[in-house]
């Protein structure tokens, strides 16, 4: 009977959570604040690691750690932080260079999210449905903008992109109702030669991209 009731909460969790993220769903300590305890996994080199969600989903505010068990943190894993609705703010400190597909996936209360620029890969749907983010500023190092990214992020009004970016995925930025500015730091000429995937500017409010030297609308 305890082993039927155990499988049956290891599919509801991992339904809800997803299944890289289902041990961050375990019980733990109070601690609406950023220093709850993380939860790390060996990269395959065996040299470093990723995290891949936390012990107290009703935390708030969390801080990542730039190293674990004398190893540096390098990523964070897949789904994560998928679906911990009470997460508000996040700081990515240097060294950690990616970020997993859907790892801030439906995290709906997020609001503020600082990244370093040590990233350098940032996956699909990474932050889809995070309608309560209102601004971001993607890293220098990032080339693309994956599939579906910001995809429902109803309330994001800014977001600042570097003028190394050369694509932008399918419906990266759809359903962006509040959209108004696109900050470039590059020209109009190397906005234009961005790669814009199918409907990656569906839905969205009537932005402006500012650029170095003037404005494109939308």
């Amino acid at each position: 009977m305890k082993r039927k009731l155990l499988i049956a909460l290891i599919a509801i969790t991992a339904t809800l959570c997803g299944a890289l993220s289902f041990a961050a769903c375990g019980d733990s300590d109070s601690g609406n604040h950023s220093t709850i305890n993380l939860i790390y996994e060996l990269n395959e080199d065996k040299q470093s690691y990723r995290v891949i969600g936390m012990e107290d989903t009703t935390a708030t505010d969390i801080i990542l750690a730039s190293e674990y068990n004398g190893l540096p943190v390098t990523s964070i894993g897949e789904e994560a932080f998928c679906c911990c609705i009470s997460l508000t703010s996040v700081s990515i400190p240097d060294g950690i260079t990616s970020i997993g597909d859907r790892a801030f996936d439906s995290c709906s209360s997020l609001t503020r999210i600082t990244i370093s620029n040590s990233v350098t890969s940032i996956g699909e749907e990474v932050f889809y449905d995070c309608d309560s983010l209102t601004s971001i500023t993607i890293p220098d190092g990032v080339t693309s903008i994956g599939n579906w990214s910001f995809e429902h992020c109803n309330s994001l009004k800014s977001i600042t992109i570097p003028h190394n970016l050369t694509s932008i995925g399918s419906c990266a930025f759809n359903k962006c109702s509040s959209l108004t500015d696109i900050k470039f730091s590059g020209t109009k000429e190397q906005w234009n030669a961005i790669k814009k995937d199918y409907g990656w500017n569906d839905n969205t409010g009537d932005y402006t991209i500012h650029c170095t030297d003037g404005d494109i609308a939308k």
